[in-house]
């Protein structure tokens, strides 16, 4: 898979779907990369619907490396999103972020209009307020992590804040959340102190009157990581922008019920933007 040099990093990203299919660009969440389990998901679903999908691994996480004293800012994975479209010749795209993605995402729409077709931001925001639960819960988990908890528990601890309530009412939902599957590309301590670092006090509220890029927003009431109330913020902030609401938790697109339906409101958003 391509690698791409820049100044401070190493990028890794991955390209999947056909060449000339919808160009779609995905920026994952804190931590999360182009090889685990939701980029999989998504890589495939949508290669079968026709997208040419860019999974760039953020500075902080997955393969691409960081030279010491990279820049840490969200301005900077946006830069490096672009540099990656640009080497995998696409002058633009629909731009797909989950979480602190999302973050990246508008971040890119902001700095770079021309490279996005729409914005499309998942269980996100438009600041990130420090100290906060969210953090405290990234925090914590990292701590545990550093202390060797076994990946198990630490399985079993993240679903408490990735689900909602009625996931933990059926035991098959769970089990998969309670599986060992070590990560090869795991977060180290100095990647993680990376990420933190970019979101701490990251704040662009001031900014949203000028997205005019269409956009969808998908929210989820139930969600502990990043509260409803700022993902509501970053929908009314935004002219124009549509938001739908979903059940289900930080995480509510792996669940088998629910990503299907997930897949189709998002090819259907990109579809309605390419038909004008």
């Amino acid at each position: 898979m391509p690698r791409l040099a820049r100044e401070d990093v190493e990028l890794y990203y991955t390209l999947s779907g056909p060449p000339d299919g919808l160009p779609v660009v995905y920026a994952p969440g804190f931590s999360a990369h182009s090889a685990d389990n939701l980029a999989r998901l998504l890589s495939g679903m949508l290669g079968r619907l026709g997208v040419r999908l860019l999974i760039v691994d953020h500075r902080g996480a997955g393969q691409t490396v960081a030279q010491p004293g990279a820049e840490a800012s969200v301005a900077a994975m946006a830069r490096d999103l672009a540099a990656a479209m640009d080497d995998a010749g696409m002058a633009d795209a629909h731009v797909l972020g989950i979480s602190m993605g999302g973050c990246v995402a508008l971040q890119l729409v902001l700095d770079a209009p021309q490279r996005a077709r729409s914005l499309t931001s998942v269980v996100s925001m438009a600041h990130a307020p420090y100290p906060s639960r969210g953090a405290h819960i990234l925090e914590t988990m990292r701590l545990l992590s550093d202390a060797g908890v076994p990946p198990a528990l630490l399985n079993r601890i993240s679903a408490v804040h990735l689900l909602d309530e009625a996931t933990f009412t059926d035991p098959a939902q769970i089990a998969p959340w309670l599986e060992v599957n070590e990560d090869p590309f795991a977060q180290t301590r100095p990647m993680w102190a990376l990420q933190a670092a970019a979101l701490m006090h990251w704040d662009v509220r001031d900014r949203l009157s000028a997205v005019h890029t269409p956009t969808l927003v998908f929210s989820s009431p139930d969600d502990v990581m990043v509260p409803p109330t700022l993902q509501a913020e970053l929908a009314q902030g935004i002219a124009g922008a549509r938001r739908i609401d979903v059940h289900g938790g930080h995480l509510f697109m792996l669940h088998p019920q629910r990503l299907p339906a997930f897949i189709s409101d998002l090819h259907a958003f990109w579809m309605s933007v390419e038909a004008g």
